[in-house]
């Protein structure tokens, strides 16, 4: 019976690890896995505003083809608000987000 419950903790392990996210990269961003089947947008944009709680920003962001959006002022959450430190109002940046219940999700984002 030991066997068998230290094979499976040597399986899970590894999974659990892989689940508890990302770490920044040294470029300093910091991303988050998408589920498997979402769509992962990618814009550039200049920050207008960030959000007190570090939850969300406001993003002048280029045309989006993919979506059929214009170049525009919009709000945008994000996956952790560790991915908005390193931010600041006026930084231009890259970043990936995802849709979700009707909401634009940051999941990675650099300057």
């Amino acid at each position: 019976m030991k066997i068998v419950l230290m094979a499976v903790a040597l399986l899970v392990f590894p999974l659990a690890v892989s689940a508890m996210g990302s770490e920044p990269h040294e470029d300093n961003t910091c991303a988050y896995p998408a589920e498997a089947n979402q769509q992962v947008y990618k814009a550039t944009g200049k920050i207008k505003s960030i959000a007190e709680d570090h939850m969300s920003l406001r993003i002048f962001h280029d045309p989006i083809p993919e979506l059929k959006w214009p170049a525009m002022n919009m709000a945008f959450d994000v996956i952790d608000h560790d991915l908005t430190h390193p931010l600041e109002v006026g930084d231009t940046v890259r970043f990936e987000f995802i849709q979700k219940e009707g909401k634009q999700i940051i999941t990675k984002i650099s300057k």
